[in-house]
């Protein structure tokens, strides 16, 4: 089971789709959403940053934009030959965050749309392999979809708060902050497929929302009907 999900994922990265993505599309909104928040949560100009589960480099490429000296980490060759490919300034690794080790202490770790994908069991167990390489004042930034989402077919699990602090404890890190990120409403989602089909796309409106409606009223409500968690973790 595993490694068919884990697979769904793999074949994903025929293509560096999260370089075509845009602020004004239906799945560049919400990328760009969470990714934009957690790379203003803190300065990371001059740190030592692990991006865990790098993908295709997007987010490394990103970090790497704000002055961190970024490393990236992932099970797939496949995503490490794109974004090695892509982005010049990272170094990036072949590697399992269940077993990975480094000689550097990373100020800041990220693993952003990255512990859905694993086995629920392994959730804590790959933190507490990265606490390892932690730096003392260090922090540990996640972001992955609330149980309010339907789960998807590459996923193993969604998220709650109580799930959260059990995987903190049992990893022995302390929560810092827990963020409540987007917001889902049937009302909304019925005008949006209004503007945006199968059948037709108005793109101008529908463009104008997700750059623009979505990002002001929509993107950041701390409410029990989030999409996605932002979680900041410490030793």
């Amino acid at each position: 089971m595993s490694d068919n999900i884990q697979t769904r994922q793999h074949k994903q990265y025929y293509v560096p789709y999260h370089w075509f993505m845009t602020v004004d599309s239906f799945r560049g909104r919400d990328y760009y959403g969470y990714v934009n928040y957690v790379l203003n949560l803190f300065d990371y100009n001059s740190k030592i940053v692990l991006d865990a589960g790098s993908g295709d480099g997007k987010l490394s490429s990103l970090l790497a934009g704000k002055g961190a000296k970024v490393t990236g980490l992932d099970y797939s060759k496949r995503a490490i030959a794109l974004a090695t490919a892509i982005e010049a300034d990272t170094d990036f690794v072949y590697g399992s965050i269940l077993e990975c080790s480094f000689k550097d202490k990373f100020d800041f770790i990220f693993l952003v749309e990255v512990l859905e994908h694993l086995e629920p069991g392994d959730v804590s167990k790959a933190l507490a392999n990265l606490k390892k390489s932690l730096a003392d004042e260090g922090k540990i930034i996640i972001t992955f979809p609330s149980d309010n989402m339907p789960l998807v077919d590459k996923h193993f699990q969604h998220f709650n708060e109580d799930k959260i602090k059990k995987i903190a404890q049992e990893a022995d890190l302390k929560i810092e902050k827990i963020i409540n990120f987007g917001f889902t409403n049937k009302f909304l989602n019925l005008i949006y497929k209004f503007l945006d089909n199968r059948y037709y796309n108005l793109k101008l409106l529908s463009r104008s929302f997700n750059k623009k409606i979505y990002p002001k009223f929509l993107l950041h409500k701390n409410n029990d009907k989030s999409e996605r968690y932002i979680i900041i973790l410490k030793k």
